[in-house]
């Protein structure tokens, strides 16, 4: 066996093991979640998730110490969100459109209210250079009369 082939061997078993140590540790018990072993898959309703595939990712996500949430990706974007309290979720590849999406309105958003908050520094700059030459035509009319 090649170096490549132990590395993406590792790999696979490391996903394998990623994925059951989160739910030992957290003991996370689903009907509807398979886990198998022999084949490296991990099933949930109608989706399924090949760890053997060197474009599945598995990342735990640990706080403090704890593993709080199992995130497993494929290649097509559909992701396998599991927390340490067993709330599973599938997040398709439509819903991180839709989130990119909305992210993008509340960025277009607040472009727009810089854009305005720039416009009004703007004119606040020039209301003060106004007042200032304001100011010094009145004292220069001051020290004229004066004189």
């Amino acid at each position: 066996m090649e170096l490549k082939d132990r590395r993406e061997l590792m790999k696979m078993n490391n996903n394998l093991e990623k994925v059951c140590r989160f739910l030992i540790e957290n003991k996370i018990a689903n009907e509807d979640l398979v886990v198998g072993f022999d084949e490296n898959l991990v099933i949930y309703k109608d989706f399924e998730w090949d760890l053997n595939s060197k474009y599945t990712e598995v990342e735990v996500k640990d706080y403090d110490g704890e593993y709080e949430e199992l995130v497993i990706e494929d290649c097509d974007s559909y992701k396998l969100i599991v927390d340490c309290y067993g709330h599973l979720e599938v997040e398709t590849p439509e819903e991180a459109i839709g989130e990119i999406d909305r992210l993008l309105e509340v960025n277009k958003d607040l472009a727009k209210k810089c854009e305005l908050l720039d416009e009004a520094i703007e004119h606040f700059k020039s209301m003060k250079e106004y007042a200032d030459l304001c100011n010094k035509v009145y004292l220069n009319t001051m020290l004229t009369g004066v004189r």
